[in-house]
């Protein structure tokens, strides 16, 4: 397989060895992004946070217990005086202990409260869920970015290999017009048309090696990873995986999409939200038990004591806060409703122009493969009479132009298939290169 070679350097790292190229094929780039990608990194992160949330919920399922212990000293205690008429007056009782233990072990668990607990779980899950597709979401975004930065250097890279090609052919001929003209057999004319044709490829040399720059910066960051690589496949020979767009299979394709399921989970939440807003009775169990003093007649004896019953709370009013809500609710599904809508027929429409435009691409590639041969026939016929003299230097000059100019255009009808491609996956979240 013909071999292209790109250097991508990385602006933190700076120019190594070339010894030390590592190969890099589209497969590898998609992979190497997904596992060092910092936005799939950041996705993945919160997807375990959500897992966290899941087990928060459902630890309202179980009883919640308390252990409490107080001590206090009272330095005055209360005092009881009895007046009777007595012969001998009675002395004032004192009640209570100046040092007051109280320690407690105390239960309580929600017995009934219409599923609300429940809800919250389904909500924690479904977020989790909701965590996963945004993970699918970003890693394909970072599919997408990773085919078309890779596309976009390896083309940089063949115009640079076309553009190297054209300046050794201009080189070789402005050296062939020069001894013509030392013999008198071309016109000063002929040696600055060829100075100007050499000209002009050292000006798109300089215009590929900046655009190279960029493509391969850009690359580096999609990877996640800096260093120098070596791009392995040609655009030539980059295959991607294509969807079958039959009618049904865009439509089921279309509701897979992550973006469609981020919505309906949302519209799956907020259905669980309106239950929760309802206000409905509770029915709550407690129960506790402990060692406590200041009882009498000993007030500085801990005593053993215990309690228990249930709990019943109904809320009648809140000031319209749950209808509020509810309310609000409502009006978030129908608006992700028409997000998904939305989103469906931005699909659909994309993939109707980008078929439109795929057919349009190949029929015109055909068209310019057919150019090419011609231009390439009329390159060897125009070799002959230029070298015998029967045509100008000027009329070799632009056969040659022209067979450049289509070379040039053919390589970037391959590009821009390759990127209406992508645009049709991207339209359907079809990316099995990842899965």
């Amino acid at each position: 397989m013909r071999r292209i070679h790109i250097i991508l350097i990385s602006l933190a790292i700076g120019l190594l060895n070339a010894t030390n190229l590592q190969g890099l094929t589209l497969a590898e780039a998609l992979d190497k992004a997904i596992k060092s990608n910092k936005a799939v990194s950041v996705a993945e992160s919160r997807a375990e946070e959500s897992s966290e949330r899941i087990a928060a919920a459902k630890s309202a399922l179980l009883p919640t217990i308390d252990l409490s212990g107080t001590y206090t000293y009272v330095s005055r205690l209360s005092e009881i005086k009895i007046n009777l008429p007595l012969p001998t007056p009675m002395p004032e009782i004192t009640t209570g202990t100046h040092n007051m233990v109280d320690t407690k072990l105390a239960g309580r668990y929600r017995l009934f409260d219409w599923g609300k607990r429940r809800k919250r779980i389904g909500q924690a899950i479904l977020s989790k869920e909701l965590s996963d597709v945004a993970v699918l979401g970003t890693k394909q975004a970072v599919a997408y970015q990773v085919v078309r930065t890779y596309a976009t250097a390896a083309l940089a890279v063949e115009q640079r290999r076309l553009l190297d090609q054209y300046l050794a052919i201009s080189e070789k001929h402005l050296n062939d017009a020069q001894t013509k003209y030392d013999l008198g057999l071309v016109s000063q004319f002929d040696i600055l048309k060829s100075e100007l044709q050499l000209k002009v490829y050292q000006e798109q040399i300089a215009i590929a090696d900046a655009e190279l720059k960029i493509a391969v910066h850009r690359l580096s960051e999609v990877l996640g990873s800096y260093g120098v690589f070596e791009v392995t496949q040609p655009l030539s020979e980059l295959a991607i995986s294509e969807p079958v767009l039959d009618e049904f299979r865009v439509d089921e394709q279309i509701k897979s999409k992550p973006e469609v399921i981020s919505n309906r989970k949302q519209q799956e939440i907020s259905n669980l939200s309106l239950g929760l807003e309802r206000l409905r009775p509770t029915v709550s169990l407690f129960s506790s038990a402990g060692w406590k003093n200041s009882y009498m007649p000993d007030p500085d004896e801990l005593l053993f004591n215990y309690a228990g019953g249930v709990v019943f709370s109904y809320e009648l009013f809140d000031g319209g806060y749950s209808r509020s809500r509810r309310a609000e609710e409502l009006a978030k599904q129908k608006s992700l409703e028409l997000e998904i809508e939305r989103l469906t027929s931005e699909s659909e429409t994309a993939i109707r122009l980008f078929r439109e435009e795929v057919a349009k691409i190949s029929a015109k590639s055909k068209i310019t493969a057919e150019k090419l041969l011609l231009a390439r026939k009329a390159m060897e016929i125009a070799s002959v009479a230029y070298g015998s003299g029967v045509i100008t230097n000027a009329e070799y000059l632009d056969t040659e132009l022209q067979v450049q100019q289509i070379e040039m255009e053919s390589l970037q009808d391959k590009y821009s298939l390759l990127m209406s491609q992508v645009e049709i996956k991207r339209a359907l979240s079809y990316w099995p290169e990842i899965d």
